[in-house]
């Protein structure tokens, strides 16, 4: 989700995890709140990708 650097990947990971997560937090959701949002947030966003792809 591009919270983390994964090596060897050659370029940058895509940038929503980290988005999601200061979003979430600025809702006052607290550590596990956050984490559940941002993993619901990227699963909608993954699903989405799966549902247009043929």
């Amino acid at each position: 989700d591009g919270r983390q650097e994964t090596r060897g990947h050659g370029y940058p990971m895509p940038v929503w995890g980290k988005r999601f997560e200061m979003q979430a937090e600025s809702e006052g959701l607290g550590t596990y709140g956050s984490e559940a949002i941002v993993r619901g947030r990227i699963l909608s966003i993954a699903y989405y990708l799966e549902s247009i792809q043929e």
